[in-house]
């Protein structure tokens, strides 16, 4: 399923939405800065180049490209089309609430990585089983970063 706000009443209604399952009300979203961009590198407070405020991720993905990968009464996934990253929000209620944990493939070069990172203000034990389930699901939703292939033009004959 792919989000799309065809109208701002639309994208509104999407955002309170979402804002419904960290428990934030209509009144906070209206009032809410643009979300981050991506940044080059990680900075303080951010998880995979965005703010690190679990509301503001998901007001961030809010746009067309963000499709939803899986739902359950723990967890639900989205992948966000536009730079491949895939993130994992905790649902309202549950122990670890509000986490959010996000894998994205990082090139630099000729190689990439993958960066895996998480924001999560419960225990240590309720993170660390967030974080394992959500990899569970982000092994059958992500790509997998591949080492760089040299590309190489074949050579020019002369005749």
């Amino acid at each position: 399923m792919t989000v799309m706000c065809p109208t701002s009443r639309l994208c509104f209604a999407v955002a309170s939405a979402a804002a419904a399952l960290v428990g934030m009300g209509p009144a906070a979203i209206a009032q809410s800065p643009q979300p981050a961009t991506h940044a080059a590198a990680p900075q303080p407070g951010t998880i995979c180049g965005r703010a690190a405020d679990v509301s503001q991720l998901l007001l961030s993905m809010q746009k067309a490209s963000v499709e939803n990968v899986f739902r359950d009464k723990m967890m639900f996934v989205l992948r966000d089309q536009d730079d491949g990253s895939v993130w994992a929000f905790s649902i309202k209620h549950t122990t670890v609430h509000p986490a959010a944990r996000c894998r994205r493939e990082v090139k630099s070069g000729d190689t990439s990585r993958l960066e895996i990172e998480q924001v999560c203000g419960a225990s240590e034990k309720a993170c660390a089983s967030f974080a394992s389930q959500a990899d569970e699901k982000f092994k059958t939703f992500a790509v997998k970063a591949q080492p760089a292939v040299p590309v190489t033009t074949p050579a020019k004959t002369s005749n």
